[in-house]
């Protein structure tokens, strides 16, 4: 029997290869989104896929006879705010959120969750290289945001339409 000698670099390199990849973190908030008196979900993708404008969430929305309708939306835990209908008025809440695209500039989001998930955006430069108008746009719709939770030992939930993140 022969024995062939490794290299012990290449020992340890094989060994933290074969080690399982560290947990991710991940963003959840848990809260009646819909209006309907139930609560519903936004859970982050993978860590891996964010950048500074955020990244993908699934949109987990309670629907009539126990149902769930899920949305693949990209987000920003830091903004994203909630409009809920005053009393008695049948509009359909409304997601905001920020999506950056650079130093100077980003889009407001606006996503309608009604039967079905319309979303249009607008331009804005927020911050100290942007407009006056662009921050006071911005404080005014992110000045009661939504609160996500960080997770550690995340697992991402499966995307809704069956395709694997990042394919």
């Amino acid at each position: 029997m022969n024995r062939i000698a490794l290299p012990s670099s290449l020992i340890v390199m094989l060994l933290l290869t074969a080690l399982p990849a560290h947990a991710e973190s991940g963003w959840i908030y848990k809260g009646d989104i819909n209006g309907d008196g139930i609560e519903d979900l936004l859970s982050s993708g993978p860590a891996a896929q964010f950048g500074n404008a955020g990244g993908p969430f699934v949109l987990q929305l309670s629907a009539e006879g126990g149902k769930t309708i899920r949305h693949v939306i990209e987000l920003h835990p830091m903004a994203v705010a909630l409009e809920t209908p005053a009393a008695g008025q049948s509009a359909p809440p409304v997601l905001w959120a920020y999506r950056r695209h650079g130093g100077r500039s980003g889009s407001l989001v606006r996503l309608q969750l009604g039967a079905q998930l319309t979303q249009e955006s607008v331009k804005i430069s927020p911050g100290g290289l942007g407009t006056e108008i662009g921050d006071a746009i911005y404080s005014a719709v992110f000045a009661h945001r939504i609160e996500f939770s960080q997770v550690t030992d995340y697992t991402p939930p499966a995307r809704p339409d069956g395709i694997e993140w990042g394919k």
